[in-house]
């Protein structure tokens, strides 16, 4: 039930991202959605599933993107799910 409802909350995240973040935001700041759910995903239930979620959010999020290195957000959110992990549990 877990993995169903991280994966839901990621997917959503995605969705609303490549959507409707654009319209919402306006001026120089960036709302990033995938990001706000990794960080719930690491606190709420520790370091490993941060770390998974963060690789498959931000490798989604990166395929997703136009332009840019593939990876590079991928990384930055495993490393973001593995250490706001480890202060949550």
């Amino acid at each position: 039930m877990k993995f169903l409802g991280v994966v839901g909350a990621l997917a959503l995240a995605l969705v609303l991202q490549t959507t409707v973040a654009q319209l919402v935001v306006r001026g120089t700041a960036a709302l990033d959605l995938v990001l706000v759910v990794v960080m719930y995903v690491a606190l709420s239930f520790g370091p490993t599933t941060g770390l998974l979620a963060g690789a498959a959010a931000g490798l989604a999020q990166d395929a997703l993107s136009t332009g840019g290195v593939i990876g590079i957000g991928g990384l930055a959110k495993t490393v973001i799910g593995y250490v706001l992990g480890l202060f949550g549990s």
